[in-house]
């Protein structure tokens, strides 16, 4: 479905009864990803990437066994032992629960194999320097974008005011994408055509959601 469209298309499949649904927040999903890991990786980056981060786990684990069984002193077969604990960890709690979808303990898994994980010699230098950098580049880049967008979300949150219309419109400049923010100016905006703009674009984020159909009733459909 995309990343971030599980809240979006899930309401849709989901039974009439289903406790994973926020019924005050007209039929939306009460997280926005699914309480598990796994789910989450095929359904919202597909099976290919899900199948190449399995492949890249079972390479770790596979090279990490290895090295354990062949561990020339104490300390190595220590530092293997902790790294097969953290990947297994991390395979089994991503099954009943979101850890790597969230920011903290995916800092916490990957820094830790990081730290830990000896890659195999034979493959060392596979990357020149330029590419090594260029890699680290184009990282840099999307982890900025990533919080340019995140400061506006926060920013747009310390707008949100409720019974200050000027500050909500604000808030909804700043952060368009945020469905909160036009659920409530469908419901207090000033004017009826801004009302319905609002509840329009709420709408157009979750289209399954009942509150934006009940709030737009009556509006044009331009």
């Amino acid at each position: 479905v995309g990343p971030g469209n599980w809240p979006v298309l899930y309401p849709k499949h989901a039974a009439p009864n289903d406790p994973s649904l926020d019924r005050k927040g007209g039929r939306t999903t009460s997280n926005p990803w699914p309480s598990s890991d796994w789910i989450a990786f095929a359904s919202e980056r597909g099976f290919a990437a899900t199948f190449v981060l399995v492949l890249a786990l079972l390479m770790m684990t596979v090279q990490t066994l290895r090295r354990l069984r062949y561990a020339a002193d104490v300390e190595t077969g220590l530092l293997c032992a902790a790294l097969l604990a953290t990947l297994a960890s991390a395979a089994v709690a991503g099954v009943f629960d979101a850890v790597l979808l969230l920011a903290l303990p995916t800092l916490l898994i990957w820094a830790t194999i990081g730290a830990i994980w000896m890659p195999d010699p034979k493959g060392a230098g596979a990357l020149t320097e330029g590419t090594r950098g260029t890699i680290a580049t184009a990282l840099l880049v999307i982890c900025g974008v990533g919080v340019v967008r995140s400061t506006a979300q926060v920013i747009s949150m310390s707008f949100y005011a409720p019974r200050k219309p000027a500050q909500m419109r604000w808030a909804s400049r700043i952060d368009p994408g945020s469905y909160r923010t036009h659920l409530q100016l469908a419901r207090s905006a000033p004017t009826r055509a801004s009302r319905c703009s609002h509840a329009r674009a709420a709408h157009t984020l979750f289209p399954s959601a009942t509150a934006p159909r009940s709030l737009g009733r009556g509006c044009p459909k331009t």
